[in-house]
């Protein structure tokens, strides 16, 4: 195992996600990619200035609106794992009350360790979208499945 110092960067292509699903066990997937959803935006708004309290000026001020949570969206290789798609099954069946889950995604460093290292942490978190790949009778490509996911919170930690 290659020695690892504090200020070696992390790479992107060593992570782990797991999802803590309310009364059940914990689904672990490994994914080949974490697009979008681990980041935090705000609508802009702007209105129009015209009165500072002595003078008339015609202006803008720019202030933040509201928050806009992302939708994170995973990618692996199809497995047999039915986790996800149980997990998504909740939502269709309306138990909503039963799926909103914690998503943690770690980073790993080169000595594939989690501590010291970072995490983001999805809260009420659910499946909106899951899908699996375009099957070719004439692709060599592996098959790679998508999971979508929508929550209200993220928070990102040193571990």
């Amino acid at each position: 195992m290659a020695k690892v110092r504090p200020s070696d960067p992390l790479l992107s292509y060593q992570f782990s996600v797991e999802v803590n699903v309310p009364g059940g066990v914990p689904i672990v997937g490994y994914f080949i990619e974490v697009s979008e959803g681990l980041g935090d935006e705000n609508d802009v708004t702007e209105y129009r200035v015209a009165y500072d309290g002595r003078n008339y000026t015609a202006g803008y001020q720019v202030i933040p609106g509201m928050w806009k949570p992302e939708k994170m969206t995973l990618k692996r290789g199809i497995t047999t794992n039915m986790g996800f798609w149980e997990w998504r099954d909740l939502v269709r069946w309306g138990k909503m009350s039963d799926v909103r889950s914690t998503v943690t995604i770690q980073m790993i460093n080169r000595g594939y360790e989690t501590t010291g290292r970072l995490q983001w942490v999805l809260e009420s978190a659910w499946p909106s979208k899951i899908s699996s790949p375009q099957l070719k009778s004439d692709s060599s490509d592996f098959g790679i499945e998508e999971v979508t996911i929508a929550y209200q919170k993220i928070t990102k930690n040193i571990i």
